[in-house]
């Protein structure tokens, strides 16, 4: 096992799971790469890679018209993205 594989699972991903990984992860604005608007992940998709250790849930609060909403993002380590790559 290389120091990049480092035993990850990508076994049995849907096709949101694969495109969260490949695209590092979702924040607020982020976008396919033909631009269209990319919707935030349903919580069923993350969930299973966020029990692998394949991403990162975070809470940030976003500014809206005067106040503050609270919107989940999801990071993919940098190590992770790339022992998907490598493994295609």
């Amino acid at each position: 096992m290389s120091d990049l594989d480092a035993g990850y699972d990508f076994t049995g991903l849907t096709q949101a799971q694969e495109w969260l990984i490949c695209l590092q992860g979702w924040h607020v604005g982020k976008k396919y790469p033909d631009g269209s608007p990319w919707p935030q992940p349903s919580k069923r998709t993350v969930k299973k890679l966020i029990d692998r250790g394949l991403v990162v849930e975070r809470k940030v609060d976003m500014p809206v018209r005067g106040g503050f909403v609270m919107v989940t993002e999801y990071e993919v380590p940098l190590a992770v993205h790339l022992a998907y790559c490598m493994s295609q």
